[in-house]
């Protein structure tokens, strides 16, 4: 082996234990260094493609990289109580060691979860409240509502829906976020509110039920004889004692003042 390949050999070796060293192993670049390091010590000579792409490579180095953010992110990665965030933690940390820019949203986003990382490494993995937890049960409950098109443009929501239909169900395997219940708490807060503290209508309300949607005209008198409940479309419902019979109406098809059309 000639002195220039011994050089080159030595280069390369020391670029790829530059990029151990921030842990980039799973790189394309790292794995390209490794098979050129076994082609230079086998004596095979590089093709133009490879000779190019490894000057660049020699040429660029490693990154100026803050290595403190990348310890911050690794150790919220490996933090207890973190385990729905290790993904877009991991998409963060590869993207700062190769030294690329993030946009501002992605950097706010970045931030927020390093917050919550702090809280959790403070305090303990995040637990709901025994009044958020209720909440959230009501939520599960009423998200059969919705429709596959809401869910379809609110992925968002829908995702925080599975973290914590998820975590109900198993919450010794699963873990829920602070943001995730209070996302879902937040985008059904005002059918909660009619479930718990502003019903439309209380026991022994008289109110006027229309059997039929618009346009049908007859109504019947009604007493309502509990509070509201949700059913197993994830309507909220109220029972009502309406025609001699105890039926079930959303709110949609009571009104609380007397209608000016048939009245049976």
């Amino acid at each position: 082996m000639s002195e220039k390949q011994k050089t080159d050999l030595e280069l390369v070796r020391n670029l790829k234990e530059e990029y151990e060293k921030i842990g980039l192993l799973e790189d394309n670049a790292y794995r390209f260094l490794c098979d050129v390091i076994v082609k230079l010590e086998k004596r095979k000579r590089l093709t133009p493609k490879q000779k190019s792409w490894l000057n660049s490579l020699l040429e660029k180095g490693i990154p100026d990289i803050d290595m403190g953010l990348v310890a911050q992110i690794e150790r919220a990665i490996n933090l207890e109580g973190m385990e729905h965030r290790v993904s877009p933690l991991r998409d963060f940390c590869y993207k700062i060691k190769k030294g690329w820019d993030l946009s501002p949203k992605q950097k706010a986003f970045m931030e927020g979860i390093l917050q919550e990382a702090q809280k959790v490494e403070e305090s303990g993995p995040y637990i709901p409240s025994a009044e958020d937890i209720e909440k959230l049960k009501l939520c599960v409950l009423l998200a059969k509502g919705y429709s596959t098109t809401y869910w379809s443009t609110h992925p968002g929501t829908a995702r925080s829906l599975n973290t914590v239909k998820n975590w109900l169900e198993s919450p010794d395997e699963n873990r829920v976020d602070e943001f995730s219940v209070n996302k879902i708490i937040g985008a059904m807060g005002a059918k909660l509110r009619e479930l718990q503290t502003k019903p439309y209508a209380s026991p022994g309300d008289v109110v006027w039920c229309r059997k039929a949607q618009y346009p049908t005209q007859t109504f019947y008198v009604g007493i309502v004889l509990d509070n509201p409940c949700v059913s197993s479309r994830g309507e909220i419902v109220y029972s009502v004692l309406c025609d001699g019979k105890t039926m079930e109406f959303s709110s949609h098809y009571l009104t609380k003042r007397k209608p000016r059309v048939q009245v049976s």
